[in-house]
């Protein structure tokens, strides 16, 4: 879209430098890939991604959060958010991460359920 809202017929690109726009970039489709990895959160099972560079583990992430959305609230935390204090011990990095958290599904999540909003209530009165 050009700068007033309007629809520009862009040639794809290449790209190599960061976060892959499907609209602007061209890509693999990883369609079957985020499916296998919403199986596994289904089952309660935990998943890595682990690549070398500029192999589209963020790419994935940010699809993977949209691909999620649909049936789960989902909440994106950097921890480089995190100083290197909040990981000197467990209870810090506890508090800081709850902290965050709670801050992060406010900004992120505007649907939120009863249950939900009383757990942040909990989590916020234990920060």
């Amino acid at each position: 879209m050009d700068l007033i809202g309007n629809v520009v017929n862009k040639a794809k690109k290449f790209n190599v430098t960061g976060i892959c726009v499907p609209d602007e970039h061209y890509m693999v489709n990883f369609e079957e890939r985020l499916k296998k990895i919403k199986d596994l959160v289904d089952d309660g099972l935990y998943f890595t991604i682990n690549r070398a560079r500029q192999y589209g583990k963020t790419t994935t992430l940010i699809a993977l959060e949209q691909y999620l959305k649909k049936d789960y609230y989902v909440v994106s935390i950097d921890f480089q958010m995190f100083g290197s204090g909040e990981f000197e011990n467990e209870n810090v990095f506890a508090l800081s991460f709850a902290g965050i958290f709670v801050r992060r599904i406010k900004a992120e999540i505007t649907d939120i359920s009863n249950n939900l909003r009383e757990t942040i209530r909990q989590i916020s009165r234990s920060c």
